[in-house]
């Protein structure tokens, strides 16, 4: 069974990080993306089953890569979900109005994460 390739994109260097080795533990292969610009190039690279994103990027917010990724038809049906600590509800309906699938918000624990990537991927943990 092929691991599941998942693209965090965060501006957050060692939250990176973390949540890399934690999908690696469970089974994914891991690509991170530093700003919007990084995650277009890793997109076209790796072409991802799931992208975990921040709202709160350099040069591009989230929303509007959300938007970027929803407007080019080989990317409309990547499943990506919002990890944010910007937790107030017009943030999460934000998100969602842009195509995003699901919104978790900072922290999470692991359990919760895992949840919410098996809903979109299959994985081999």
């Amino acid at each position: 069974m092929l691991k599941p390739v998942i693209l965090i994109v965060d501006d957050e260097r060692p939250y990176v990080d973390l949540l890399g080795e934690l999908l690696e533990k469970y089974g994914m292969e891991a690509h991170t993306a530093y700003d919007a610009g990084d995650a277009l190039f890793r997109i076209r690279a790796t072409k991802p089953d799931l992208i975990l994103m921040d709202l709160k990027m350099p040069q591009m917010d989230g929303l509007s890569l959300i938007d970027r990724l929803r407007s080019e038809q080989e990317w409309q049906k990547i499943p990506i979900v919002v990890v944010s600590a910007r937790t107030g509800k017009e943030y999460q309906e934000a998100a969602l109005e842009a195509g995003a699938n699901r919104f978790l918000a900072k922290p999470f624990s692991s359990a919760e994460l895992i949840e919410v990537l098996t809903e979109f991927v299959a994985t081999t943990a």
